[in-house]
């Protein structure tokens, strides 16, 4: 398992467990994420693995959550000439 698939498992796990909190069934969790029962579903199930920004966006908002992008910049080193 990568590293980003990693991440996505944890971040989808923590926002799961933040609807189970609230008590929401999942099909009170796809209205307030206005997404459909079946991506809630899906994505519960790890039936989808790798889902889309959108899709966490919206789920991270429903939440009253933040989710923070940042570019991860790489260097290259440069050889001494």
């Amino acid at each position: 398992m990568t590293n980003y698939e990693r991440f996505l498992r944890d971040l989808v796990d923590e926002l799961y467990e933040d609807a189970a909190g609230r008590e929401w069934s999942w099909k009170e969790f796809a209205g307030h994420s206005r997404l459909s029962y079946s991506t809630i579903f899906r994505l519960g199930m790890r039936i989808t693995r790798f889902p889309r920004f959108d899709t966490i966006f919206k789920i991270a908002t429903a939440l009253d959550r933040a989710i923070e992008i940042r570019k991860r910049v790489k260097h290259r080193l440069r050889k001494a000439a």
